[in-house]
Formats: structure tokens, sequence, C-alpha cells
């Protein structure tokens, strides 16, 4: 396995402990706040954290850059928002796992060799 594999296994896999980690934590809170403030609340985190490991240069960005930033955090928020009131409604394996399969399924369908559909992966496709 090359090295850069390694790295993307790794991220993914961690990306996969995040949002299930996330998703149940947020679940907990929507008895006390509701859908709406969790998933305000998640995104102000993402946001404060994300300004503190990467130190942008917002002076730096033109109009044109901060109307894609916007478009791009309407849709993360969207996104959010909608998931966690699924959640809410539907049993959190259930929903995590829609969620997955979106992505998932993209990248069967785009890979250039269909590596979900051949050889001895087709199992872990069936089992999404």
């Amino acid at each position: 396995m090359k090295n850069y594999t390694k790295i993307a296994v790794t991220a993914a896999i961690l990306s996969m402990v995040c949002v299930q980690g996330g998703a149940s934590i947020a679940k907990q809170l929507f008895p006390a706040i509701g859908p709406i403030a969790t998933s305000a609340l998640r995104i102000r985190l993402s946001a404060i954290l994300l300004y503190f490991i990467n130190r942008p240069n917002l002076r730096g960005l033109n109009r044109q850059q901060w109307l894609y930033c916007g478009a791009y955090g309407l849709g993360i928020a969207a996104m959010n928002l909608i998931f966690y009131m699924a959640i809410q409604r539907i049993p959190l394996g259930l929903g995590v796992t829609i969620e997955f399969i979106g992505p998932c399924s993209s990248l069967s369908r785009f890979h250039e060799n269909y590596w979900m559909w051949s050889g001895h992966y087709w199992p872990v496709w069936v089992s999404c």
C-alpha cells in the first residue's frame, strides 16, 4: 500500500468516526435545544475550530470569494439542518447510513474502474 493510500484510508476512517460521534452527541442535545439550534451550534463551533487551525487571511478575500464562501456556508448549513431534522425522526444508524450512501454511490459510479462493483469489494457496497 502506498503512503498516500494509507493517509487517505486513515482520513476516511477518522471522518466516519467524527460523523458518527458528532451525530450521536447532537441527537442527545435535541430534547434540550432542538435540531435547528444544534445545527447552528455545530456550524459555529466548526467555523471557530477551522479558523484557529487554518488562520485564513480574511482581509485578502475579494467580493467574489466572499460570495463563494457564503454560498458554500449556506449549503453546509442546509445539509446539516436537513440531516439533523431527519435523525430527530428516524434512528441514528439509519440516518447516518443514508447520508453515507450518497458519496459511496457517487464513488462507485464515477470511479474509473468501478471498484465497488468489481472483484471482492461488492460485499462492502451491498452491506451499505
